[in-house]
């Protein structure tokens, strides 16, 4: 007869940034766990080489089985894993049941559409990537942007923006197919689908709770999000105080982020018609088309050699920075979340995925059926007063953690945090954002220093960049009782990080 879960050992998989943890519930006593639990496998960018020896010890680790494989949403830091090491998992893997966020049924008509309408833009996106990183290897980008005085750096910022959008694609995307064509969804997430050996798939509804699961005996699950509602998803960041303020001041230009590429966009011109003339050999045609079936609307003037420095043929891709960040952080928002719960003792592991703030608003207005321990305060404020453990969202992300509806709930005295960053394999544009100081020191705080990171190598409390993230971790372990450092154990070797939630 299955016991009472007491304890969850937790491992962090180390592949770099992006999230990879399997969960092993277990009872006093227990040798081996009673029900094991997965949760992602992905990481921004590694090869199936290196990403094979994790896959290979997350079979060994499992004997094969688990009893739930989560999928908190589609980023290659989260999926990733499956398309590297399809064959492993296919052959060596069974999933008793697969959860999914609700915003994954395609067989609720609203999560159709609005997935239609997603993917048109992540085909925008990927089309207009392609675009951008082929022009940027042309003479004529060279010469439209590399001229006079400050041409080199106008050049060279360019084509920085054009390498952090394709950092930013390939998180949202796969990319162009050999003969230009848009290839889809990402494939990790089709193989988890599709390929896995599965029993039960099972979608996850905001507001519900799972109870009476096999082998959970004890356990009580939560599930905070994806959001129900636009407003929330599209939300990223709070007021002042809301959210943590972003390490640096960043501005972006409010660009068009509707689709470039439809047949018939005369609406969208920004010109008067007087003023549009074809740039094309066929006379006859007023608005000729071009291969990418984008019309040409420039002077016939503007094409000549000695005006190049006028042209602003590449500009509009620009733009397309901002339809990549709001996907990124829409589907950020659309993530599975979950609230563990210990039900003899009340403690709660936390995992939001990569939630950002509009997800961790939308938690505060769920309907619960059922009131905080204390009958009063509404039950997702006491989750998190509750909370034991907290997988730090998205990867210490200024926008990734609420304030006011997030950390400064986390009230328990014994909270412990683990966090998905490795600055060894991380895209360079991520370490602007990652990790957020202000909330990096909050965490430090409210943990005292029981804070582990997937690889804390690089990283700096300060923005000088003088106080080594370890040292101060250190230095707050040190300040606790002998009888809390020895409750804290961490175990490092070269697949994961383990800890153990003692739930008792």
């Amino acid at each position: 007869m299955a016991k009472k879960i007491t304890s969850c050992n937790i491992q962090m998989y180390t592949m770099g940034t992006g999230d990879c943890f399997l969960l092993s519930f277990k009872g006093d006593g227990d040798q081996k766990p009673q029900f094991k639990l997965m949760i992602d496998c992905g990481v921004q960018s590694i090869s199936g080489d290196n990403m094979r020896p994790y896959a290979m010890k997350i079979i060994e680790e499992t004997e094969g089985e688990v009893d739930a494989l989560l999928i908190t949403h589609e980023h290659q830091d989260h999926v990733l894993g499956f398309q590297r090491c399809k064959k492993e998992f296919k052959e060596h893997l069974k999933v008793k049941e697969l959860w999914l966020p609700w915003t994954e049924n395609e067989s609720d008509a609203l999560v159709k559409e609005w997935k239609d309408e997603f993917g048109k833009k992540k085909k925008a996106l990927a089309m207009a990537t392609d675009l951008l990183n082929k022009h940027t290897k042309s003479d004529l980008f060279e010469q439209i942007y590399n001229v006079g005085p400050r041409g080199a750096r106008s050049f060279n910022a360019r084509k920085g923006i054009s390498n952090s959008l394709m950092e930013l694609s390939n998180l949202n995307t796969e990319p162009m197919g050999a003969a230009g064509d848009y290839i889809g969804g990402l494939k990790g997430m089709e193989v988890v689908k599709n390929d896995i050996e599965r029993e039960r798939l099972r979608f996850l509804e905001t507001g519900t709770v799972l109870e009476d699961i096999e082998g959970l005996q004890n356990i009580r699950i939560y599930i905070l999000g994806p959001p129900k509602m636009w407003k929330d998803v599209k939300t990223h960041h709070g007021k002042d105080g809301e959210t943590y303020k972003h390490n640096k001041e960043l501005e972006f230009v409010r660009a068009f982020s509707s689709l470039p590429f439809e047949e018939d966009d005369s609406e969208s011109d920004p010109f008067e018609k007087v003023h549009i003339t074809q740039y094309d050999s066929d006379a006859k045609t007023k608005y000729a088309k071009s291969k990418n079936k984008t019309y040409s609307r420039i002077k016939e003037s503007y094409t000549k050699p000695e005006n190049n420095y006028r042209r602003i043929d590449f500009d509009w891709l620009m733009s397309a920075a901002n339809l990549s960040l709001r996907l990124t952080k829409g589907m950020n928002n659309l993530s599975a979340v979950l609230a563990i719960e210990f039900i003899d003792s009340g403690k709660v592991m936390l995992f939001p995925g990569d939630a950002e703030f509009g997800s961790w608003r939308s938690w505060h207005e769920i309907d619960w059926d059922e009131k905080g321990k204390d009958g009063q305060t509404h039950l997702t404020t006491d989750l998190l007063n509750r909370t034991v453990f907290y997988k730090v969202a998205h990867h210490l992300s200024h926008n990734g953690t609420a304030r006011e509806l997030g950390m400064d709930l986390m009230t328990n005295k014994d909270l412990v945090a683990m966090a998905t960053l490795d600055y060894d394999v991380i895209s360079p544009s991520w370490k602007n954002t990652m990790p957020n100081r202000a909330l990096l020191k909050e965490l430090l705080k409210k943990t005292s220093g029981r804070f582990i990171v997937l690889n804390p190598k690089g990283l700096h409390v300060d923005k000088a960049n003088t106080t080594k993230l370890t040292d101060e971790i250190d230095k707050r372990l040190g300040n606790l009782s002998q009888a809390k450092q020895k409750e804290f154990k961490v175990d490092r070797n070269e697949f994961f990080v383990q800890y153990t939630v003692n739930g008792s």
